[in-house]
């Protein structure tokens, strides 16, 4: 799959979940050495936070609030 479909993708996600489900903030986690993962979260809107202890790695903590993703729309 393509970044554009990956972006796309996410874009459709984030829409339904800030849309219709109400949420008003989406973490997403990625694994550090995961660039091509960073890049399109990052593209989203996604900024890095911290870090998380997950599935016994340490990994990356990535939050976009609705008020941040309704100005990039």
């Amino acid at each position: 799959m393509g970044p554009w479909y990956r972006h796309g993708a996410g874009r459709a996600c984030l829409d339904f979940g800030f849309g219709e489900c109400g949420l008003l903030e989406i973490v997403a986690l990625a694994y550090p050495e995961n660039m091509p993962s960073q890049r399109v979260l990052a593209k989203l809107g996604f900024k890095q936070t911290g870090h998380h202890e997950a599935y016994g790695q340490n990994l990356l903590l990535l939050r976009l609030t609705v008020e941040e993703h309704r100005l990039r729309s």
